[in-house]
């Protein structure tokens, strides 16, 4: 069987579980029951031990499930958090000609973005109006807004950022063009293609694949299997992923929700299982994974929480696999 087939499922779309966890206080932590440890034993004999009691992690939140993994079956796990932000693009003025008042200008954005249950690419237009003391940001957010689209943008003499007005509002600006007018609205030379400087680019989440605190995950196998075959596939993904594309090293936002096609700026899950398949990256878990790993700062861009993470039966049998997330 080709390995694209293992993914490519009827719905076009892989299984998520929801953000919907067990709500806590400041009082919780995740822990190893005191006396419990882990060792090596000999009949009634101790050869080895760790002790695990003094392991504790404060929590806010956690889930805990128990799913059965059919062969071929592949899930994946967002987490329990996104760390929401508010999205933004910054594009970078030209050198214009005669005048670079904000007040003699024109701006054409070419704009991605979720409406109504589907991606939709529309041009919006905005015309600045010195007579009526509108600059072309103004102008922009006022169609904007027109389009209950909830994007602001806000120029200067050098750029003009657009901000998504809630955390967790996702768009993409894919062109900018500028006209220049003069000082009786008529336009002057050339428009100009604006550059994204992406060094300023905020992605609408931290963690765009979820994330989570810890993991402690089980697995069970049959009986009747050879120990050589107890053994899953696991991944965890970050918001880009590296990658050779036609011989061309390329970085992109990894699409863990279907298999459609992917784009110049999105690789889709079907395409990255499909690499991390043929190039043997899943990492192999047995009967027990943990990680559990720490807060990040506030305002900090380090990212030290665990990423969401696709688990995957290999096998022709069943496995059944418990697990628990904190946060």
């Amino acid at each position: 069987m080709a390995i694209k087939d293992v993914f490519n499922n009827s719905t076009d779309n892989y299984l998520k579980t929801g953000l919907s966890p067990c709500e806590g206080s400041d009082d919780n932590i995740f822990q190893f029951f005191p006396k419990k440890e882990v060792g090596v034993a000999s009949g009634n004999k101790i050869l080895s031990e760790m002790y695990l009691g003094d392991l504790q992690v404060q929590v806010t939140a956690w889930e805990q499930h128990r799913k059965v993994l059919g062969p071929q079956e592949i899930i994946y796990v967002q987490g329990l958090t996104k760390e929401l932000d508010n999205r933004t693009q910054v594009f970078d003025f030209l050198t214009f000609v005669p005048d670079t008042s904000l007040f003699y200008k024109g701006i054409e954005i070419t704009l991605n973005y979720y409406d109504n249950f589907k991606n939709v690419t529309i041009n919006v237009i905005g015309t600045s109006d010195p007579v009526e003391g509108i600059a072309v940001d103004d102008a922009l957010n006022l169609a904007l807004a027109s389009l209950n689209i909830g994007i602001t943008a806000a120029a200067t003499n050098d750029y003009i950022t657009f901000t998504g007005t809630n955390e967790g509002y996702n768009f993409d600006i894919t062109g900018v063009i500028m006209t220049d007018y003069d000082s009786s609205m008529v336009q002057v030379g050339l428009s100009y293609s604006l550059s994204e400087d992406t060094s300023k680019s905020i992605p609408y989440a931290k963690y765009i694949n979820g994330a989570m605190l810890g993991l402690v995950l089980k697995a069970k196998y049959p009986d009747d299997q050879s120990t050589y075959d107890k053994w899953l596939n696991l991944s965890h993904v970050n918001n880009t992923f590296s990658y050779y594309d036609s011989s061309t090293y390329v970085t992109k936002y990894v699409d863990t929700g279907s298999s459609n096609t992917s784009t110049s700026t999105t690789i889709c899950a079907g395409d990255y299982l499909n690499y991390i398949s043929v190039n043997n990256m899943w990492d192999k878990i047995g009967y027990l994974y943990m990680k559990i790993n720490t807060f990040d700062q506030d305002d900090s861009l380090l990212k030290n929480l665990v990423p969401g993470f696709y688990v995957f039966n290999p096998h022709s049998f069943s496995v059944e696999i418990e697990y628990m997330m904190i946060n």
